[in-house]
């Protein structure tokens, strides 16, 4: 998300960034969550991915 707000010069904070994030993957992506994962770096390590 980050990538892409910058891209897209949004001007996003953190903040809003991380809210876009959460909602993009509770509606369409579905990744499992937990208490300490930052989605916004989640692209890391996953198998679809890092191919």
């Amino acid at each position: 998300m980050a990538r892409w707000q910058s891209n897209m010069h949004l001007g996003w904070n953190e903040d809003e960034i991380k809210e876009v994030t959460h909602y993009l993957n509770a509606v369409y992506y579905h990744f499992p969550v937990t208490e300490h994962e930052d989605l916004t770096e989640s692209d890391q390590g996953h198998p679809a991915l890092s191919r």
